[in-house]
């Protein structure tokens, strides 16, 4: 053991410590980092991307490095940003974070070429971080640090008033809550407002050059401004010109002058009114959309009875699923983006369109395994999904026969239940697009009559709350007893029931496949 990292690095403080450390630990390091951001105002999207980044990093630690006795998260705070500290004493990664040496070089001449190890994803998510091999009295140990921005945390609103008193008074009524942009001109404001939307504008109506009626009609005509609560404020206004504002569609009116409770009380009020409406079209989006990330699966094919189902995070999520029949093989492709919220939902949307054009394009005679070549190779070539983090589970079938041909790049590993007993079944790959000419290997089952193949993505696991470990096996452990009424009680029954057991909101897709062999 490595006494050194018994108490955190100097300059940081202990985030999270784990001596021989398990995947259940590694949840709960990226819980612990995720609970911190968040608690320092980090956005949405910077706490999902760090997750990420934690969870790929100690999970290799983890599964491939056997030299490794412990991992470590430390972190510090600074004016605008927090450092996160990843620590371990496994093997020295220098030659793999050299950023002059190519990855795939670097891939090709390591185990980690097998692992799976996802250096490219956490070089895209932390571009700028450090690496660092420290050796000390006790042996060495590897130390990664993540500098995290926090600008823009707060509400962003753009206070516009040719007074500077006003201003000013303004922005000391709103600073504790909000990242407050106070802009004189309204003709710089038109500029800046375009170049950086805002959350919330507040406009002042009698100013030279350009009236905030007339810059609110300038602001209307542009897509990207036009939706942006807007509150009016004035001194003087007569009942022609409230009149006119009110045509305009804004989000409400204060006359000056105005308390520091009132204006607080108005702002919060819009604000909530914004993300509420927000919410709502988005879940409404989301459903569309998701429906169109599943194409409808055969319920048989040849004796094998065929059942899925799924359910869409509140927050988004990435899960797809879509087969080819091609008469002599029946292929099922059961994949996950990853990434939560509006964004990543319509880019699992875009990408699983993509990759479904690219399966359906590819020889009819392909195998899985040749398939996620295939796949693997357009998406490492493209910009823009090579950037991303896409597991995939292919299955496929053969008419009269009950083998099942089966390759997987990063997915969760498929389950067996047999006899009441549920295990896991030993079939892994690399995330897809990572290395170019990366050789995806098949594993073939004979499912026995009345066994039930179980595919999945990490949303089903993931879900509820303590450990990863202790959320898994609670998932199994129900599978077990209930899969025992499958086809009769489907897989969105199933699928349900485990969800509902785990309890707590749903924060990333969640999808369940079954395959059960039938006379």
């Amino acid at each position: 053991m490595n006494s050194t990292l018994l108490t955190s690095h100097p300059g940081y403080d202990r985030l999270f410590y784990q001596s021989r450390p398990d995947l259940a630990a590694v949840g709960a390091a990226r819980e612990c980092a995720a609970r911190f951001l968040l608690g320092k105002g980090a956005a949405n999207q910077t706490c999902e991307d760090m997750q990420l980044l934690v969870a790929e990093y100690f999970t290799n630690v983890v599964k491939h490095d056997a030299q490794a006795d412990f991992i470590a998260l430390d972190k510090r705070s600074g004016d605008g940003f927090v450092d996160l500290l990843l620590l371990d004493n496994g093997a020295d990664l220098s030659s793999l974070f050299d950023a002059e040496r190519n990855i795939e070089d670097l891939l090709s001449e390591s185990p980690l070429h097998e692992s799976g190890m996802g250096l490219t994803l956490i070089r895209s998510l932390a571009p700028h971080a450090r690496y660092q091999r420290i050796v000390g009295k006790d042996g060495g140990f590897n130390s990664y640090c993540v500098r995290v921005k926090l600008t823009g945390a707060k509400p962003r609103i753009a206070v516009i008033d040719d007074d500077l008193t006003q201003l000013h008074l303004l922005q000391a009524y709103l600073a504790d809550e909000y990242e407050v942009t106070t802009l004189e001109d309204p003709r710089e404001a038109e500029k800046a407002i375009i170049e950086q939307p805002p959350q919330l504008i507040l406009c002042d109506i009698n100013m030279p050059h350009l009236n905030g009626l007339d810059l609110r009609k300038r602001l209307a005509e542009r897509a990207a401004t036009r939706m942006i609560p807007f509150i009016f404020m004035s001194g003087c206004a007569p009942q022609q010109v409230q009149s006119s504002a009110a045509h305009l569609s804004i989000d409400g009116f204060i006359e000056k002058p105005m308390t520091r409770q009132r204006l607080q009380q108005t702002v919060a009020q819009v604000i909530k009114r914004s993300q509420d409406v927000r919410n709502t079209l988005n879940a409404e989006l989301d459903n569309r959309v998701s429906s169109l990330l599943w194409s409808p699966i055969p319920e048989r094919f040849s004796q094998m009875r065929i059942s899925s189902g799924y359910r869409v995070a509140a927050r988004g999520g990435g899960d797809f699923i879509f087969h080819r029949d091609s008469g002599d093989a029946f292929t099922l492709i059961l994949g996950d983006i990853m990434g939560h919220g509006e964004q990543a939902k319509f880019f699992a949307h875009a990408a699983a369109g993509y990759l479904h054009g690219l399966c359906h394009a590819a020889p009819q005679s392909a195998s899985p395994g040749k398939l996620l070549n295939q796949l693997s190779h357009f998406v490492a070539s493209s910009p823009l999904l090579a950037r991303t983090g896409l597991t995939c589970l292919v299955i496929q079938l053969r008419p009269g026969s009950n083998r099942l041909t089966i390759a997987s790049a990063g997915h969760p590993e498929p389950w067996l239940l047999t006899d009441g007993e549920l295990r896991p079944l030993a079939c892994g790959g690399m995330m897809l697009g990572l290395a170019h000419n990366y050789s995806y290997e098949e594993c073939e089952l004979e499912l026995p009559e009345d066994s039930i193949f179980i595919g999945y993505t990490d949303g089903l696991t993931e879900h509820g709350e303590g450990a990863v470990e202790d959320r898994e096996n609670a998932v199994r452990t129900l599978l077990a007893a209930n899969l025992k009424l499958f086809p009769q009680a489907p897989a969105q029954t199933q699928l349900d029931e485990a969800l509902r057991a785990a309890g707590s909101t749903l924060e990333d897709d969640a999808t369940l496949l079954l395959l059960r062999a039938s006379p």
